[in-house]
């Protein structure tokens, strides 16, 4: 009769610390929460768009909206795994426009009117808001201006676009 002493080890429990929606080009930070009786030896982070790392905290931007699956695969010492993943949602910028003349007679209003997004912030060329979640701005300026409208979609992104009136004396 042989004795043998057997060693078993426990496996690691691997979580990803991460939000599940961002914005295109946004950059996304996404770190492990592993809980383990034995020391890690390695990460192996898949980010779902083609790039992998082995660094234990990753910061990745998605280039192009849609859905993602990132996943985490931890290794111990004694050669115990764990994986898991996270779905990520990339959302898309809101393409806004401005629509609007480029002259406008001094005494006169111009209408600039924003597309593209849900909401819409309006300000001037010293940055002072002019107003928020209007879509049309009626102006009057007294020289030559630049309007700035950020437009920001449901999910929170956004972008902006500016627009410049000629002040015709």
């Amino acid at each position: 009769q042989a004795n043998y002493k057997v060693t078993v080890f426990d496996f690691p429990q691997a979580n990803i610390n991460a939000v599940t929606e961002i914005c295109k080009t946004q950059f996304m930070r996404v770190s492990p929460d592993v809980h383990s009786k034995d020391s890690i030896a390695y990460f192996l982070w898949n980010l779902g768009n083609g790039k992998k790392s082995l660094d234990s905290v990753v910061t990745v931007q998605y280039v192009e909206d849609g859905y993602y699956t990132v996943k985490l695969t931890v290794a111990t010492i004694n050669r115990c795994f764990d994986s898991v993943c996270k779905a990520i949602t990339v959302h898309p910028i809101p393409a806004v426009t401005i629509t609007s003349s480029t002259n406008v007679c001094k005494g006169d209003t111009a209408t600039l009117k924003a597309d593209g997004a849900a909401s819409y912030i309006w300000s001037d060329q010293n940055n002072n808001i002019l107003c928020s979640n209007c879509q049309v701005l009626k102006v009057q300026p007294g020289s030559s201006s630049q309007y700035k409208v950020v437009g920001v979609s449901q999910y929170g992104c956004s972008e902006i676009q500016t627009t410049n009136l000629h002040l015709v004396q």
